[in-house]
């Protein structure tokens, strides 16, 4: 009788799979948890965010009827706080529960006083877009500035798989180039490899292949498929070949042609004919998020100056501070 084996930390180094190393991360967390070692269970939680892009270790993180007995104040009081916390939060953030998704929030509220990193924030986001599902821009636009503020706190892949997504997705957003950057930051990533070329195909970015000599399959595939399903087949089967000569070489020419990923200049003010200020999407990346002036100015700190004025005089503020 033959078994299945799933692949070693080993071969999936050699494979540079480091989602699927993530997400070994994950399950080696939730075990710790299930034996309420919540300390250990913390650092693999960390280490498996970092190494993951998309949700879909989702799958490895069933909600059952036992799971809630293992969290319980005496073993708060019994390990750190804070890590005990993380845990709660991170398990009850995957739950389409409202009444542990509101747990899930008390916790990460608990461990963001004394942790205000981008893990906190992350959770914080994610837990607002499905405690929001029933109106998913409301939702999208509260997720956003956990997002933004978990970006600016060194957050990276993970994070910007999250607000590329909900840029392009949800708040009519251009978001490719948060997409293209959680990619190349993590190649392992299929779900976004698959997510930035059907971003692509429906906005006719395409690569120029007169001026591409390498038409390797990826690269035409990236050009011309439709379904998102079936360039993420193709795209893991290449990941997964023992010859990666064609996924090594599309991700190269995904690289060298980052100026159609990456936004153009954008006009902000002009003081006369001759000096006009262009900042682009990296200006904003580093000194402030909006969504758009019509709706509500955004700052990635909790103290908003421009939160009470008229779109008009947060606009002048905003690009006035020094």
């Amino acid at each position: 009788m033959h078994t299945h084996q799933n692949p070693s930390i080993i071969d999936l180094l050699n494979q540079n799979d480091t989602d699927s190393i993530g997400r070994l991360f994950l399950k080696e967390a939730y075990i710790f948890i299930c034996r309420k070692e919540f300390g250990k269970a913390y650092e693999f939680l960390l280490k498996g965010i970092d190494l993951t892009t998309c949700q879909c270790e989702q799958k490895e993180w069933i909600i059952n009827a036992d799971i809630e007995n293992v969290f319980d104040e005496i073993y708060e009081k019994k390990c750190v706080p804070s890590e005990y916390y993380f845990c709660k939060a991170f398990v009850f953030s995957y739950s389409n529960n409202r009444d542990l998704l509101h747990i899930s929030n008390y916790c990460i509220d608990k461990y963001m006083l004394t942790n205000n990193n981008y893990y906190g924030n992350l959770i914080k986001g994610i837990i607002a877009l499905q405690l929001d599902n029933h109106a998913p821009k409301i939702a999208a636009k509260s997720a956003i500035k956990y997002f933004n503020t978990a970006k600016n706190l060194g957050g990276g892949n993970k994070v910007l798989y999250f607000v590329g997504k909900l840029k392009e997705e949800k708040l009519s957003l251009d978001g490719i180039e948060d997409i293209y950057k959680s990619f190349l930051s993590n190649v392992s990533s299929t779900c976004c490899g698959a997510l930035l070329q059907n971003t692509c195909f429906r906005k006719s970015i395409k690569f120029d292949l007169t001026h591409i000599q390498n038409r390797n399959l990826l690269v035409r595939a990236f050009n011309n498929f439709r379904n998102i399903n079936t360039f993420e087949a193709l795209l893991k089967k290449q990941l997964a070949a023992i010859d990666k000569d064609v996924f090594n070489d599309f991700v190269d020419i995904l690289a060298q042609n980052y100026f159609m990923f990456i936004n153009q200049p954008v006009e902000i003010f002009e003081e006369n004919n001759n000096d006009t200020g262009k900042y682009s999407q990296a200006y904003y990346d580093e000194y402030g998020d909006y969504q758009d002036w019509g709706d509500v100015v955004y700052s990635t700190f909790d103290n908003n100056p421009w939160r009470d004025l008229s779109d008009e005089e947060a606009e002048t503020a905003y690009w006035n501070t020094d």
